[in-house]
């Protein structure tokens, strides 16, 4: 499946490691991978693991872990696993 949307996050625990947008997702229920614009990144926070990507979906959210994050210059490239149930 591939979605595309405004704004995501990365997330390691609650706090917010980095916000995107907008973004790409080619997914299923395996995972897959995420391409955006950077719009801020916490270096700190981007660094530390678990990390977790909240894509939202009209009303609701999706939640993956993040098993590689990318990010250079503008650009972040994520390889996420299955989608955890929220």
């Amino acid at each position: 499946m591939v979605s595309t949307g405004a704004t995501g996050e990365v997330r390691w625990s609650y706090l917010t490691a980095v916000i995107f947008g907008p973004w790409r997702a080619e997914l299923d229920r395996s995972g897959g991978t995420v391409t955006a614009r950077v719009v801020s990144v916490d270096v700190f926070r981007a660094s530390q693991s678990p990390l977790t990507l909240l894509l939202p979906f009209g009303r609701t959210s999706g939640q993956w872990p993040i098993v590689n994050l990318q990010i250079q210059a503008e650009s972040l490239t994520a390889t996420v696993g299955p989608r955890v149930s929220t």
